[in-house]
């Protein structure tokens, strides 16, 4: 009925932009439009979403974003469920932190505490000639 309604008009429907703060009926009408290719439905959604992000849903969220390769509401899920203490240990209390996957887990890690990995230079660690023979298996990790 929705999905119809936005292929007619090219508009959501106004009950469900005004009212409606149920994630898992926005996802669906987001996934229909996913799996039918229309792009500007799924923009239209997501928009719509980032209006009703919070702490208790941003999780179904940073699924639903993963779900469909959305990388820019991703990104958008992750920065606000580490924006601050509060707002991240509101989201590992919630139900919704059990159900994550372990990429998720590991992106939400990522994103608040950034890469552990060195950051690389434009010169070498080593210097042309190093007697590799020499090297710790620690130095070379």
């Amino acid at each position: 009925h929705r999905f119809l309604h936005f292929i007619y008009t090219a508009e959501l429907p106004l009950e469900l932009v005004d009212h409606e703060e149920n994630v898992q009926r926005w996802d669906q009408l987001t996934s229909l439009g996913d799996k039918y290719e229309v792009c500007s439905l799924v923009d239209a959604c997501i928009h719509q979403l980032k209006r009703w992000v919070d702490g208790d849903n941003v999780l179904l969220c940073l699924a639903m974003a993963d779900k469909l390769c959305h990388q820019s509401f991703k990104q958008f899920c992750l920065e606000y469920a580490t924006k601050d203490k509060e707002t991240l240990r509101q989201v590992q209390d919630s139900p919704s932190f059990e159900t994550l996957s372990a990429d998720l887990v590991r992106a939400l890690f990522v994103h608040h505490t950034g890469s552990c990995k060195r950051k690389r230079g434009d010169s070498f660690e080593f210097p042309d000639g190093t007697d590799w023979q020499r090297l710790t298996y620690v130095q070379l990790q």
